[in-house]
């Protein structure tokens, strides 16, 4: 062929692949690649990179290809199935030149169109990357020293590199193939887009060469994703989106499989364009897209009729008899993850079908339950989004198609259902709406809906969701920036003292409307998965107890039980003593019936609180006072025993008759005292509620004013933030709250990453704000943990 008898042409071909050049411009390879299933005498292997000319640094780097590493190697075939192993050989066969280059270890997806395999790059570090995946160069308080940072550097020579091998199937057309090389070629230079780095062909096998992503398997943390960490991982998803869309590029594949996301550092690629399609369109073709669509519908011989019955004899649904000829539409995609734009088999088929298929990975998150949608064929998934949106909006959303909607499914009702109701019933089991939302759920749900919308004119672009506040306030950092702290903590104040009387009207529905622990009757703030063997609930009255929170609604059961109970007492180590306060800390695997009751009772005045049985990975620190020669529990906090983000709380109560007393502020102290034994720095989990971001606030401010205090002379000194959070165990951004309400930063020294405390004004704000500069938690009360 030309490719291969030009070897000039094949170096510099070499060259401007691996340096993430363009390849394509020569159009001698689309050629080639286009006739390649027709050329079958040719047993020639075609490759766009020069192979050949890597020969001699092969040669060189095989001597370092030491027994030791071999043996490595077939331990990890050996870990492989059989198939793989034989799909590999089959690799290395067919393409002659790949074992010099690459070492192919195990198959890590598969797919319709092709297979992916995760290989070694021999040859790394002979070239230019630029297309290689770093975290960015952020200001970080706990960023290695320059000269750790030389050694890892160096260390990272030596580092094994990865690459991902995407071998396509020879049922793809050619047109295909070319199709996803060119739009990976258009689309590079985005950092949320996974960049080509070459690509070979051997007759009608297809290779592709790309970076390897590490990332985590969406089942694994779909459930458990916090809602802050589900506004990151939209704002990488539309960040790439909204690249791709300014090309003029539909995806027409978006699923969590095709979003390789990194939980712990909050960034993921785009990936698999196999369906990619250049965005081409008649606006007149469709309703949905004619801006005159009144005229437009009058015309009533353009409706086809399109209509879902569902019979009681034969099959449950079938299209009625039509003699026309039916549409013909570009149906590509994932079951579950397609729009109703494409299930009515519309001719103007927009980038807005990708927004649809983000929608419905955000209500997989928000309702923890994954594949949502889990339909066979198009009749049964129109089916599935008329249970959540009726009747009524589905024949408009087919009206917009040119179809008729007709079904005498009895089940599926006239009106939609409310997302809320919805989340709150697959979450909670409850479809009471009248609970209260945090904002962060309000902008959850809004932009939920504005994703899902029937009407794809209607429906969020990619640049529009990411003006929403959903996303444009990335999390709670940023929005804080723009806010000045002190008349920050007055409105949340306010809001505070509204929110206390808005509890006490909370409605009747409530399965349970007060409980009696102790001596005290307690009007509850929230539902509570409580079973139903608990009792009869009709009264809204359940007793608990107050050592170790069983619960009944016969008041002298329980009134029997307390009498005998002691398992506080036997239960857990105690952590802090002094003479009237103790804190025990009881494991949820050893101690759970006991970790679930408080669980359970703590969800009744704790609106985001979602773990109430699944305790085996929690640590709770439960804190009692001795009253009247009787020990009372008055709160607690819990945190995870592995917290991916290293969180030292995840939930915090003090129960109502105990609130403002102090406690709360002892609690969050032991949290960071244990983060110091751990010799980490701690935060609480987020978001925090608008009394938890006050008590946090001052807690922070507390112990930032005692530590300058006490390392401060009568003149001024330099403090670094690292030298802070060493001492206190706070995080920087954390830190950074408390010294913006001290109004410290102004003194800072970007130069030398430095800021100036003056010990006058220290000693004039504490005077000023009456701060207790006594230690929370004194040093000689807090005994040994783990």
């Amino acid at each position: 062929m030309e490719i291969k008898n030009d070897q000039k042409r094949k170096r510099n071909l070499t060259k401007e692949v691996k340096s993430g050049s363009s390849i394509y411009e020569n159009s001698s390879f689309i050629e080639d690649l286009s006739n390649s299933k027709k050329e079958d005498n040719d047993d020639d292997v075609t490759e766009i990179q020069s192979l050949e000319d890597c020969t001699s640094d092969y040669e060189s780097s095989k001597s370092s290809y030491n027994s030791k590493e071999e043996d490595n190697c077939c331990e990890e075939l050996e870990r492989i199935s059989e198939n793989v192993r034989y799909e590999i050989k089959n690799l290395y066969e067919t393409f002659h030149h790949l074992r010099k280059h690459y070492r192919l270890i195990n198959k890590i997806g598969e797919g319709t169109f092709s297979s992916v395999y995760i290989a070694e790059d021999y040859n790394y570090d002979k070239y230019i990357n630029e297309w290689q995946y770093k975290e960015q160069e952020t200001f970080s308080w706990n960023t290695p020293l320059l000269k750790r940072r030389k050694m890892l550097s160096k260390y990272d020579n030596y580092k094994k590199k990865y690459v991902a091998l995407k071998k396509i199937y020879v049922t793809s057309s050619p047109e295909r193939i070319i199709n996803e090389l060119k739009i990976l070629k258009d689309l590079k230079g985005n950092d949320s887009i996974v960049p080509i780095i070459t690509a070979m062909r051997s007759r009608d096998q297809i290779i592709i060469v790309l970076p390897y992503f590490k990332h985590i398997d969406f089942r694994d943390y779909y459930r458990t994703l916090s809602l802050e960490d589900i506004r990151f991982y939209f704002k990488k998803l539309f960040q790439a989106l909204y690249h791709v869309h300014k090309n003029g590029i539909i995806h027409r594949d978006i699923k969590p499989s095709n979003f390789l996301y990194d939980v712990k550092r909050r960034t993921g690629v785009l990936v698999d364009f196999g369906l990619a399609e250049r965005e081409n369109y008649d606006e007149t073709s469709c309703l949905c897209s004619n801006k005159n669509k009144s005229e437009l519908f009058r015309n009533k011989k353009m409706l086809l009729s399109t209509t879902i019955l569902n019979e009681f004899e034969g099959q449950p649904g079938y299209l009625k008899n039509d003699p026309r000829p039916r549409k013909r539409a570009n149906r590509a995609g994932t079951r579950g993850f397609r729009a109703p734009e494409v299930l009515f088999k519309c001719m103007a088929q927009s980038t807005k079908i990708d927004i649809w298929a983000a929608g419905v990975i955000l209500l997989s998150f928000l309702t923890q339950r994954f594949p949502f949608f889990n339909s066979s064929d198009d009749v049964d998934a129109l089916i599935e989004i008329t249970c959540i949106f009726g009747k009524n909006e589905m024949r408009k959303c087919a009206e917009l198609h040119n179809c008729l909607f007709d079904t005498n499914i009895s089940t599926l009702n006239e009106k939609k259902i409310t997302f809320q109701k919805l989340i709150r019933w697959s979450t909670n089991f409850s479809t009471n709406c009248n609970i209260p939302l945090t904002w962060q759920e309000e902008l959850a749900i809004d932009f939920l809906e504005q994703c899902l919308q029937l009407n794809p004119s209607e429906r969020f672009s990619a640049e529009k969701a990411l003006q929403h506040d959903f996303l444009k306030f990335i999390d709670e950092d940023e929005f804080a920036e723009e806010v000045d702290f002190n008349q920050r903590s007055i409105v949340l104040k306010k809001k505070l003292q509204i929110q206390s009387c808005t509890l006490i009207l909370q409605n009747s529905e409530n399965n349970i409307d007060y409980v009696i622990l102790g001596e005290y009757q307690i009007k509850t703030w929230f539902n509570s998965p409580y079973p139903s063997s608990s009792g009869d609930l009709k009264s809204h009255l359940l007793y608990v107890c107050n050592k170790c929170f069983k619960y009944s609604t016969n008041e002298f059961l329980i009134a029997n039980h307390e009498v005998v109970c002691f398992s506080l007492k036997s239960q857990g180590k105690v952590i802090f003593k002094n003479a009237s306060l103790k804190i025990k800390e009881l494991d949820g695997k050893q101690h759970k019936l006991t970790c679930q009751c408080l669980s359970l009772f703590a969800k009744l005045f704790l609106e985001n609180k979602s773990i109430c049985f699944d305790v085996e990975n929690f640590l709770f620190y439960v804190l009692t006072r001795t009253n009247k020669n009787m020990e009372e529990t008055v709160g607690f906090f819990s945190k995870e025993k592995l917290s991916w983000d290293e969180y030292n709380l995840a939930c915090i109560l003090i129960f109502p008759p105990y609130q403002k007393h102090g406690y709360g502020k002892i609690l969050i102290a032991l949290s960071y005292e244990l983060s110091k034994a751990e010799k980490k720095w701690g935060s609480p989990e987020k978001p925090l509620s608008n009394l938890g971001f006050i008590s946090y606030l001052s807690y922070w401010t507390h112990s930032v004013v005692t530590f300058l205090l006490r390392n401060t002379t009568d003149k001024s000194r330099n403090f670094s933030i690292r030298e802070i959070c060493e001492k206190t165990a706070i995080r920087p951004k954390d830190l950074i709250y408390a010294l913006k309400t001290l109004n410290i930063l102004e003194n800072w020294n970007s130069s030398q990453n430095k800021f100036i405390v003056s010990y006058e004004s220290l000693k004039s704000f504490v005077e000023k704000n009456n701060i207790d500069l006594k230690p929370i938690i004194p040093d000689t009360a807090i005994l040994h943990s783990q």
